[in-house]
């Protein structure tokens, strides 16, 4: 692997990960044209029973698991169905995990409750247990005053009452109490610096908050949280869309998870990557479990850059234009034309008197 510059990082969930990750699962298309990989694109913590489903497109610096690992990656890799790519296209094909039936990789990566043994039985899937995953608080916890959330107003009033420093906001439990659409909306970040981040915990109670946009535009962290700092996010889904051309770190769920703890939480997203940019979270030194990433992660196409033939294609039409113009000028304004052609020229013969 060449010693490049390592400013773009994707992966397909994480894109940098120095903490824990166990039982998770990708189901990403990552194209990317270098630095690229099916799950982390480098890794100094501890992977654990992850797979990465799919196929990581890309010219340099490209894995189906893993681009560069410097800690521990025990009983995880990247599918290769029999008769698939070549393992040698990618740097970590030593993490590829070759198979006829779903059974197969169950029992080679040694899959255990997190995962549905039913459907790999019946080789239908391949899935994580949702229902037997959920998260359960401890008895003192639930014991707790927990704030309700039932609106998109509310949820985005939480967002802003974070970011402007409200510290008993940023400490509160939170429960859904059903599915949320915010409506195309630009989303906010829930924790949106270091400097004030997430620290209490979230539930989502299995619902699902869904149709809106990540913005990177203005962010240094863009995700649905933007920094949690050892706090808790679990039970939640996402279905959105996440741009994050701006942003220096971008993670669907999360763009920092600094020392916090994400179990049971599901992402299905389209996402255009710059910088550090993960499926999930962007970067990783808290623990994630029981997660999954659904979707595709594809380069930021710059606004210049897609303009550009438009751009190209409107100053041919406009030089056309202003040739057929001068044409026009320069030429005659009169053409002789033919009234008939068997006429003959009248001869003056005699004299004239005015």
């Amino acid at each position: 692997m060449k010693i490049a510059s390592y400013s773009n990082r994707t992966g397909g969930f994480v894109s940098s990960n120095s903490g824990v990750i166990q039982n998770c699962y990708t189901d990403a298309k990552v194209k990317h044209p270098c630095n690229a990989a099916g799950f982390a694109f480098e890794n100094s913590g501890k992977i654990e029973h992850p797979v990465a489903k799919n196929q990581t497109y890309g010219k340099e610096n490209i894995a189906g698991f893993c681009c560069r690992n410097k800690g521990d990656i025990t009983e995880s890799g990247w599918l290769l169905p029999k008769g698939g790519i070549k393992k040698s296209s990618y740097l970590d094909s030593a993490l590829a995990v070759e198979y006829e039936r779903y059974a197969d990789i169950a029992a080679k990566l040694k899959l255990g409750d997190a995962w549905c043994s039913a459907a790999q039985e019946a080789d239908d899937s391949l899935e994580l247990n949702e229902s037997g995953n959920t998260y359960v608080f401890a008895k003192e916890e639930q014991k707790r005053s927990w704030v309700e959330i039932g609106s998109a107003e509310e949820l985005i009033a939480i967002a802003k009452n974070i970011a402007g420093g409200d510290k008993d906001a940023s400490d509160a439990y939170y429960k859904l109490t059903c599915d949320i659409n915010l409506h195309g909306k630009k989303w906010f970040p829930i924790g949106l610096t270091d400097t004030t981040p997430f620290t209490g915990i979230f539930d989502g109670a299995g619902y699902r908050i869904h149709n809106f946009k990540i913005q990177g535009k203005g962010l240094d962290f863009a995700g649905f949280f933007g920094y949690i700092k050892g706090g808790y996010v679990v039970n939640l889904k996402l279905d959105c869309i996440a741009d994050a051309h701006g942003s220096n770190v971008t993670g669907a769920m999360c763009a920092v998870n600094d020392r916090g703890t994400i179990v049971n939480c599901h992402v299905t997203a389209k996402i255009l990557a710059e910088k550090t940019c993960g499926g999930f979270v962007g970067k990783n030194t808290g623990v994630i479990a029981k997660c999954s990433f659904v979707g595709a992660v594809a380069r930021a196409v710059s606004p210049i850059a897609f303009f550009l033939p438009f751009s190209a294609l409107l100053v041919l039409l406009l030089s056309i234009g202003v040739g057929i113009v001068i044409n026009r000028f320069l030429s005659s304004p009169w053409s002789p034309e033919i009234v008939d052609p068997n006429q003959r020229p009248v001869v003056d013969t005699g004299t004239y008197t005015p």
